[in-house]
């Protein structure tokens, strides 16, 4: 009897597993059946209709990031897509040049995309020169925002160690200028 007993309870477990039958649903008991991840915040989040830009050049930046090449991708600040319009703002004039170059390039591989697929030109801009004769320019606030990518000249670095030279030698050379310019370098030599 036991036995029997088992068998049906396994067999009505394995009936209630494949079913799918609606049941009616307790509304005061919280459903677990999904988990709350990053992911599905993050995805709940960007799909309000308040992020609706966000979400456009999202798919903006995806897409050059799969067609360009990364030192090209860190020039880009902003780009947009608007009116059958691609408009990329750079922060260089070699990202610029680069770009105006691939712009055929940038339309053949838009086509392909259905975001894009109605693409008529590509627009490459500095975003210095456009806005740097605006009256809402902040000029400080553009150099912090772009000082990664400008070059930091390294002013001459102090010696750790102590002059060991005392600057006795003999200056046998004839000519009269390098003579001067060795008894400069002697002191100098004297002087630290």
């Amino acid at each position: 009897m036991q036995e029997e007993e088992l068998l049906t309870f396994k067999q009505e477990l394995k009936k209630s597993f494949f079913t799918f039958e609606d049941k009616k649903v307790n509304r005061n008991i919280p459903n677990y059946s999904t988990f709350k991840t990053t992911n599905n915040v993050l995805t709940n989040i960007a799909n309000k209709r308040e992020f609706s830009e966000v979400r456009k050049r999202y798919r903006v930046h995806n897409f050059l990031e799969k067609i360009l090449i990364k030192k090209i991708l860190n020039y880009i600040l902003f780009a947009f897509y608007r009116n059958e319009k691609l408009s990329i703002a750079v922060l260089h004039p070699v990202a610029q040049s680069e770009l105006n170059y691939q712009k055929k390039m940038i339309m053949d591989y838009a086509k392909m995309v259905p975001d894009f697929k109605d693409i008529k030109e590509v627009a490459v801009f500095r975003y210095d020169k456009l806005y740097s004769f605006s009256k809402n320019f902040d000029k400080k606030s553009f150099d912090e925002f772009t000082s990664p990518f400008k070059e930091k000249k390294e002013s001459e670095p102090e010696p750790f160690y102590n002059e060991r030279a005392h600057g006795i030698f003999q200056n046998r050379i004839k000519d009269e200028k390098l003579h001067a310019k060795l008894e400069e370098i002697r002191q100098i030599i004297k002087s630290s």
